[in-house]
C-alpha cells in the first residue's frame, strides 16, 4: 500500500523559482557563450591561402568569405590595386595581414565580426635598408603558450601579435634601445629590450593576480601594498598547485605555519570530520557548560571569505583547489580591522579564477585518490602472547573460565590469530575529474568548470563525494564591467558502518571472526565479572547489516558585480549575493544491531534519525575606492557598506520499532523515540560601514588607517553598534639614496608597525534576548502556555581583541633572498562567558562579559631562489611560527565550575582547564614519583606534599602545555625544462602531550582485552621490581598523571608532488596544446619522541594521487 507523506524534502515554491530562473539564466548564458565563441573563432580562426599576382582587394576579399569578416577601409588612404603573393599555411588573421602590408607601418583593429584598416604607410628609406629579424615565443606562468599577445615597438605605432602557437616573428629597422612592449588582457604588461645578439626570444606572461607585487587583496579592497602595514601571507595558484593537495585547507597548512591545523589523534584521516583551525592562538573561550566540546574549536576558527563572501569551514574543506586563483591570510589588526566584529580569529581570503581573454580553451583531467591505511603505530599482543598474559593475570579462576581457557587453547592450535586491526580497513581508491573551459574577447568573456572528487576512506564503507560547478561570466561596457559568479557545490557522505577503530584494537586475537560455515560471528564469549563469562559483540557484525549513517548537502551561491571607473584611479562598484543550502542526516540502525541486544521490546528494536537543515543568507554590499599619485605623494581612499542576513531551519525526529532489516523508510516505523520532533529557527543580522586609507610619501614614509561601525541582532538592545579600528605606519628604508649607493644588493628594506581592535561574532544569536519556549504539554482550549528559556542581558556587549605587530620585509640580492618577519602581542578583552546567578533567579547563569585572554608570538618567513636561468629554477622556502597563550582574568563563575567539575575527575585522560596566569593549553595531572617497588602500588602527591598510594582528586599541576614552542614548515622545489619536484615537511618542537597509549594500553591495561606488547615485560609482578607501571593484578585506574607527559618533537614529511609535461612538439602531434602527468603523495613518513597509537578511532593514512591532464 503506497503512503502519502511530506517530510520536508520537496523543495518550497519559492526555490522551485529559482531554479527556474536559474535555468533560464544559464540557458542565456550558454547562448551568450556559444556567440561569443562564434566571434572569437572568428577573429583567431586559421587562413590557408595561396594566390598569385593578386591585387590586395582580390586577397581581402578572399579572406573575408573564409573567416566571415568583413572589412573597412579608405580607398585614398590604402593602395588595395597592388598586387602581391601569398601563401598562407595555417595562419590567423593578425598574421596575414602583417604579412600583406610586409614593409609597411600598418594599423589596423579587429572587432567582433569586421576589421578596420585605419591606414599603411611605408617605412622611412633608411628604416627599409637595414633590418633584423625578431622572433619568439609568448608563454604564461604553466608553461602554456599565448596566441594574440600584442607586440608593440615603444614610441612608435608598430604593433604585432603572437599566432595561434604563441610564436611570433617579423623584421624591424635595425636601430639602437629598440624596446618591446608585451600586453595581454588578464596579464602584466612586460617591456623587453632587443639585445644585439638577436636571439630567439622567450617571454613568460604574469597573470593580473600577479599584481599582488603592487596591492595586497583583502576581500574588500585592494590596497596598494608599498603603504600597507599589515602582515598577511600571500599563495598563488601555482603555489597550490605544486603542492598537489587533496584539500585547500592542509595546502594552507603545509606553507604558513600561522595557518595551524591541530592535529586529532582520534580522528586521524576521516574525510568526514572538520579539523579545528587557529590562526595566532586562541581569542575566546566556551561558555562554563561546554568546557570540554568542540565548542572552543568554532569560537576561534579564522574567518573564510570566497570573492567577498563568507563561507563556512566545510564549503572550504570541499572546494576544488584548482577553482582557486589565490589565498590571502589576513593576521593583525592592520589587516583584519576591515572585518570588524569578524576579523579577531584571522581572515582566509579565497579569490575563484577569473574569465580571461583568448580563443576557447578546454582543459581536462582524471585522476585517482588514494587511502592507504597506517597502521605502524599499533604493536599488539599475538594469539599465544595474549592467552600467556591471561594465565599471569589469574583470569582463569573457575570452572566455567577454564572451559573458556580450553576453547581459546584449541583455537590457537587451529592456527587462529586474527589481525583485528586490519579487518575493518582497506586501500581507498576514490576519483576525480576536471572539466574547464573559457574564452573570450576583451568586452565579453567566460570561464566554466566542472569537477568531481570522491575520497573512499581508510575504513571500509565511509567516503566523501563531492561535486562542485562554477560558471563565471565578464561584460565590459565602456566604463563599466559586468561579472557574475554562479556556483553549485553538492556532497555526499557516509561514516563507516564498521563502528568504531579501537573496538577492533581491542578485540583478543584467538578470536575467529567467522564460524565453521564462513559465516559472521555475532558475538564471542570473554571475561565476565570475578569469576563468570560474559558475551562481547563482534563489530565487524555491524558492517554486514544495512545499517547507514549519511549525509549530503547541497549549495546554491550566485554573486553579481557591477564596477565603474568612474575617472582615473576613481572606481565604485556595488556587489550582492546570496547563499541557499540545504542538509540531510540519515541515521539507520536496524534491530539486528549489536545495539539492540539487551532490549526486549520488539517496538524499540531498530532506529532511524532523520534531519533537514536549510539555510539562506544574503548580502549587499557598496563601495567605492580612489588611488592616485601626485608627484612624491601616493593616495588610497576606500568606502564600504554592506548588509548581511541569515536564517536557518532545522528540523530532526527519531523513531523506532522496524519489523525487519530491509525496512529502512522512516513511515516502517513503531512510533517516536521520543515525545516529539524538534525544530530550531535562527535568523540574525548585520550591518557594517567601513572607511581605510593608506598615504605614502616618496615611496619611503607611509601610514594606513581603517575603520569599522557593524551592527549586529546579537548583542544587547543597548549595544547593537561597536566601532573597529586599526592604525600603522612603515618605512622603507630601501629607498634611501644612502642605501641605495652604498648597499645595491638589497632590494627591499621596509620595517612595519600596527596597532588596533577587531572583535568575534557569537555563535548563538539569541544569547542576549530573554528567550520563551512553548509548553506544548501544557494545553488549554487550544492555546499553549510559554516558559523563560534564559535571562537576557541588554547590555551585553562586542568583545574586543586589541593587537599590536612589528613587521619587517627584506629582500636581498636581486630578490634572489626574501625575509619577512612579524611579532604581535594579542589580547581579547571582555569576552563572553556565563556568569553564575543565585537559585532565586530560577536560572543558573546569563550571559556577561568577562575575562582577559593574551596571546604573544611571531612568525619568520624565509625564501631563497639558489637556481634560476631558461632550463632550471631551484628555490627553498621556510617558515616558523611561536605563539604563548595566557589567561589574565577568569570570572569567579568559571572558577567555580573548574573547581567543582574539572577538578574532581581522575579519568585516564586530560581535561581543559583554565586556570588565572596559566595557558589555555596547559596540561594538569598528578604528580607521581613511581611505582611501589614494594606493593606494585602507583604513588602519588597530594596537597601537602606527602607521598602515598592514596590519590588526592584535587591534588592536580601544570606539567606541560600542548602548543609547541616552534611550529615550522620547509620545502623545496625544483624544475628542469618540463619535470618539477615539490616536497614539504613539517616540524614542532618544544611541546608536551599525554601519552594515551602508555596510560591505556600498559599502565591501565586490562588483560581482558588485547594491549600492547609492552604489558608483558614492563608491568610490576614480584615485590622488588623497578619499574614504571603498576603491578599486573592492580585494576584500580591510574588518572593522568605526569609520568606520561612527555615532551614531543615530531618530524612529518606532508607531502612530495612530481609533474612531467610532454614536449611541445609531441602535444602537436595529439592535437593538443598541453599534456602532463602528475603524481603525489601526502603524509609520507611520521617521526615522533611520544609513541603512542596514532588515530585511535579513525586510522591515519598515506595518501598517494595519479592525474593527467590535457590542454585542447
Amino acid at each position: 500500500m503506497k503512503k502519502n507523506r511530506d517530510l520536508g524534502l520537496y523543495p518550497p515554491r519559492w526555490l522551485k523559482k529559482f531554479l527556474l530562473i536559474m535555468r533560464i539564466t544559464g540557458i542565456l548564458c550558454l547562448v551568450c557563450v556559444m556567440h561569443v565563441s562564434a566571434a572569437v573563432y572568428s577573429q583567431t580562426a586559421h587562413i590557408n591561402l595561396k594566390m598569385k599576382d593578386a591585387t590586395i582587394e582580390q586577397v581581402l576579399n578572399k579572406i573575408s568569405e573564409s573567416t566571415k569578416m568583413d572589412f573597412f577601409y579608405s580607398n585614398s588612404k590604402i593602395d588595395v590595386s597592388k598586387r602581391v603573393n601569398v601563401n598562407f599555411a595555417d595562419v590567423s588573421l593578425e598574421d596575414a595581414l602583417r604579412m600583406i602590408f610586409k614593409g609597411y607601418d600598418v594599423k589596423f583593429e579587429i572587432n567582433d565580426n569586421f576589421v578596420v584598416i585605419h591606414y599603411v604607410r611605408p617605412l622611412a628609406v633608411a628604416d627599409t635598408l637595414k633590418k633584423i629579424t625578431v622572433t619568439g615565443t609568448v608563454k604564461d606562468v604553466d608553461g602554456m603558450t599565448l596566441p594574440g599577445v600584442t607586440i608593440q615597438v615603444k614610441g612608435t605605432t608598430l604593433g604585432f601579435t603572437t599566432n595561434v602557437e604563441g610564436k611570433f616573428d617579423f623584421d624591424l629597422p635595425k636601430r639602437d634601445g629598440l624596446v618591446l612592449i608585451f600586453s595581454f588582457v588578464g596579464y602584466q604588461k612586460q617591456e623587453i629590450a632587443l639585445k644585439k645578439d638577436n636571439k630567439p626570444l622567450m617571454i613568460v606572461m604574469k597573470n593580473d593576480m600577479a599584481e599582488i607585487d603592487e596591492v595586497v587583496v583583502t576581500g574588500i579592497f585592494n590596497k596598494p601594498k608599498e603603504s600597507f602595514t599589515g602582515a598577511v601571507t600571500y599563495i598563488t595558484k601555482e603555489d597550490i598547485m605544486n603542492y598537489g593537495n587533496r584539500n585547500l585547507l592542509q595546502t594552507l597548512n603545509n606553507i604558513d605555519p600561522a595557518f595551524v591545523i591541530r592535529e586529532s589523534n582520534t580522528y586521524g584521516s576521516n574525510p568526514n570530520v572538520l579539523p579545528e583551525i587557529q590562526i595566532r592562538g586562541i581569542s575566546g573561550l566556551p561558555d562554563i557548560t561546554n568546557l570540554q566540546t568542540y565548542a572552543r574549536a568554532e569560537l576561534n576558527q579564522p574567518l573564510f571569505v570566497l570573492d567577498g563572501f563568507e563561507v563556512t569551514l566545510e564549503r572550504v574543506m570541499d572546494l576544488n583547489p584548482s577553482d582557486v586563483e589565490s589565498v590571502t591570510i589576513l593576521k593583525d589588526a592592520s589587516s583584519t580591522a576591515l572585518y570588524g566584529s569578524r576579523g579577531a580569529n584571522g581572515v582566509v581570503v579565497i579569490t575563484s579564477t577569473k574569465p580571461r581573454q583568448g580563443k576557447l580553451r578546454v582543459s581536462v583531467s582524471a585522476g585517482l585518490n588514494v587511502e592507504i591505511p597506517d597502521l605502524s603505530s599499533y604493536n599488539l599482543l599475538d594469539a599465544q602472547e595474549k592467552l600467556d598474559l591471561e594465565v599471569r593475570a589469574g583470569l582463569y579462576n573457575s570452572a566455567e573460565r577454564m572451559e573458556l581457557y580450553r576453547q581459546n587453547v584449541r583455537a590457537i592450535a587451529e592456527g587462529v590469530d586474527t589481525y583485528w586491526i586490519g579487518k575493518p580497513v582497506r586501500t581507498g581508491v576514490g576519483q576525480n575529474y576536471n572539466l574547464d573551459f573559457g574564452g573570450g574577447d576583451e568586452q565579453f568573456r567566460y570561464t566554466m568548470n566542472l569537477s568531481y572528487n570522491g575520497v573512499a576512506g581508510a575504513m571500509k564503507g565511509s567516503y566523501r563525494n563531492n561535486f562542485n560547478g562554477t560558471l563565471s561570466i565578464s561584460y565590459l561596457l565602456r566604463q563599466f564591467r559586468f561579472m557574475n559568479t554562479f556556483s553549485l557545490g553538492m556532497n555526499n557522505s557516509e561514516d563507516s558502518p564498521y563502528g568504531t577503530f579501537s573496538d577492533y584494537v581491542s578485540l583478543n586475537p584467538y578470536w575467529n571472526p567467522y564460524d565453521e560455515e564462513g559465516r559472521l560471528v555475532k558475538s564471542f564469549t570473554t571475561f565476565g565479572s570475578s569469576t563468570s563469562t560474559s558475551p562481547i559483540a563482534n563489530p565487524l557484525w555491524e558492517g554486514s547489516i544495512n545499517k547507514f549513517d549519511k549525509d549530503k548537502y547541497t549549495n546554491i551561491r550566485n554573486t553579481f558585480r557591477v564596477e565603474w571607473d568612474v575617472a582615473k584611479g576613481l572606481k565604485l562598484s556595488t556587489n550582492f549575493g546570496y547563499t541557499s543550502q540545504t542538509d540531510r542526516e540519515d541515521r539507520f540502525v536496524p534491530k539486528s544491531s549489536n545495539e539492540f541486544n539487551n532490549t526486549s521490546d520488539p517496538d524499540a528494536m531498530g532506529s532511524y534519525t532523520w534531519g533537514y537543515r536549510e539555510m539562506r543568507s544574503w548580502q549587499l554590499g557598496l563601495t567605492t575606492s580612489y588611488g592616485n599619485t601626485f608627484g612624491r605623494h601616493s593616495v588610497f581612499v576606500g568606502l564600504d557598506g554592506s548588509l548581511y542576513d541569515t536564517k536557518s531551519l532545522g528540523y530532526s525526529l527519531w523513531v523506532r520499532g522496524f519489523a525487519n532489516d530491509k525496512l529502512t523508510d522512516i513511515s516502517n516505523a513503531a512510533g517516536f523515540a521520543t515525545e516529539r520532533p524538534t525544530a530550531t529557527d535562527t535568523q540574525s543580522r548585520r550591518v557594517g560601514f567601513t572607511a581605510t586609507g593608506n598615504y605614502n610619501y616618496d615611496s619611503r614614509y607611509f601610514v594606513d588607517f581603517s575603520y569599522r561601525l557593524d551592527g549586529s541582532s546579537s548583542f544587547g538592545s543597548l549595544n547593537r553598534f561597536a566601532p573597529f579600528w586599526s592604525l600603522g605606519f612603515g618605512y622603507t628604508i630601501s629607498q634611501e639614496n644612502f642605501v641605495q649607493e652604498n648597499l645595491p644588493w638589497m632590494n627591499l628594506l621596509r620595517l612595519r608597525y600596527s596597532y588596533g581592535v577587531t572583535s568575534a561574532l557569537p555563535s548563538n544569536p539569541y544569547q542576549a534576548l530573554t528567550t520563551y519556549e512553548y509548553d506544548r504539554d501544557q494545553r488549554y482550549n487550544g492555546d499553549m502556555g510559554a516558559t523563560l528559556m534564559g535571562i537576557g542581558n541588554e547590555k551585553l556587549r562586542w568583545q574586543d581583541t586589541y593587537q599590536h605587530n612589528i613587521g619587517l620585509d627584506l629582500t636581498l640580492f636581486n630578490e634572489i633572498l626574501s625575509i619577512q618577519g612579524n611579532y604581535y602581542r594579542k589580547e581579547t578583552k571582555n569576552y563572553i562567558s556565563s556568569v553564575g546567578l543565585t537559585y532565586s533567579h530560577g536560572f543558573s547563569s546569563y550571559m556577561e562579559n568577562v575575562g582577559t585572554l593574551r596571546n604573544v608570538g611571531g612568525e619568520l618567513n624565509l625564501s631563497v631562489n639558489l637556481l634560476r636561468n631558461q632550463n632550471i629554477m631551484w628555490s627553498v622556502r621556510g617558515a616558523m611560527s611561536w605563539n604563548e597563550n595566557k589567561i589574565v582574568s577568569l570570572s569567579d563563575e568559571m572558577k567555580r565550575q573548574i573547581e567543582d567539575d574539572v577538578n574532581n575527575q581522575s579519568a585516564s585522560s586530560t581535561y581543559l582547564q583554565y586556570r588565572e596566569g596559566e595557558s589555555m593549553d596547559a596540561i594538569y595531572a598528578h604528580i607521581s614519583p613511581g611505582v611501589d617497588v614494594a606493593t606494585g602500588e602507583v604513588l602519588y602527591v597530594d596537597r601537602n606534599g606527602r607521598v602515598s598510594s592514596t590519590l588526592d582528586v584535587r591534588a592536580k599541576y601544570k606539567v606541560g602545555n600542548e602548543v609547541p614552542k616552534v611550529n615550522a614548515r620547509f620545502s623545496t622545489m625544483f624544475r628542469y625544462k618540463s619535470f618539477s619536484v615539490n616536497t614539504g615537511f613539517e616540524l614542532r618542537l618544544g611541546g608536551q602531550k599525554l601519552n594515551s597509549t602508555l596510560l591505556n594500553k600498559v599502565e591501565n591495561a586490562y588483560p581482558q582485552v588485547n594491549v600492547d606488547k609492552r604489558v608483558l615485560t614492563e608491568r610490576w609482578e614480584k615485590p622488588g621490581d623497578v619499574t614504571r607501571y603498576k603491578g599486573l593484578a592492580n585494576t584500580q585506574n591510574t588518572p593522568a598523571i605526569d609520568r606520561f607527559v612527555m615532551d614531543e618533537s615530531t618530524f612529518i614529511w606532508r607531502n612530495i608532488n612530481i609533474q612531467y609535461d610532454f614536449p611541445r612538439r609531441m602535444c602537436k602531434y595529439l592535437g593538443m596544446e598541453r599534456l602532463s602527468l602528475s603524481a603525489s603523495m601526502m603524509d609520507l613518513l611520521y617521526l615522533s619522541t611520544i609513541e603512542q597509537e596514532r588515530g585511535t578511532a579513525y586510522p591515519f593514512s598515506v595518501k598517494p594521487s595519479f592525474s593527467i591532464s590535457c590542454t585542447f
